[in-house]
């Protein structure tokens, strides 16, 4: 894979539909790539939630405060180093699904684990310097083994949706975008506009 090949980042096309002046989405219709990546948030903790969105805009509520103070906490404060580390940086139980997704928002994705420092232990942790309930410490690095997954995440590839302005994910079909439009108060089809975009890593967030 050459260099330039290597640094275009993925995108998933979309087909907007707009009013005639373009100040407003009405709808979406979107291939499984963006129902599954929309559908990931689900599966997130929260203190991934607020880390992703710490540099964007909005904020949600006051757990922007919350996390920004856990980070401003001396490690002293926690029992180990790895308690602070898994409120700052929580692991996604389902990350090896979301590996899948061709936009995924979670960077703590990765297949390390530490093993006990007891050889005759066997448990292990997602984070480094853990105490273990037998009294010794997770510091010994190694990768996950993870089995092969479907590469279809949550939904069928061949899945089609109608996804609202306000995150309603409908099927896919006319008589959604119908409901859809009326619900709006769209009676003409003509003040309705088609738009296609691509749609990247930083537009999901």
């Amino acid at each position: 894979m050459s260099t330039e090949e290597k640094n275009i980042k993925p995108t998933i096309p979309l087909k907007l539909l707009v009013d005639e002046k373009k100040t407003r989405v009405l709808a979406a219709e979107a291939t499984s790539d963006f129902v599954n990546v929309l559908l990931s948030f689900l599966s997130l903790p929260l203190g991934t939630v607020v880390r992703v969105l710490e540099n964007h805009p909005g904020s949600i509520g006051c757990m922007n405060n919350l996390y920004q103070s856990i980070g401003q906490l001396s490690a002293d404060n926690f029992c180990t180093e790895a308690c602070k580390s898994i409120l700052l940086s929580p692991r996604n139980p389902h990350s090896l699904v979301c590996k899948n997704l061709k936009l995924n928002i979670d960077d703590t994705s990765n297949r390390k684990s530490f093993d006990c420092n007891n050889r005759n232990c066997r448990m292990w942790s997602h984070y480094p310097d853990t105490k273990c309930i037998c009294g010794g410490i997770a510091n010994l690095e190694k990768f996950q083994v993870s089995q092969p997954l479907d590469p279809e995440c949550f939904v069928k590839r061949t899945t089609v949706c109608v996804i609202t302005d306000d995150l309603q994910v409908l099927p896919g079909n006319p008589i959604s975008l119908v409901q859809v439009l009326c619900n709006l108060g769209f009676s003409d089809v003509d003040q309705v506009e088609e738009l296609s975009v691509d749609v990247g890593l930083d537009e999901v967030i």
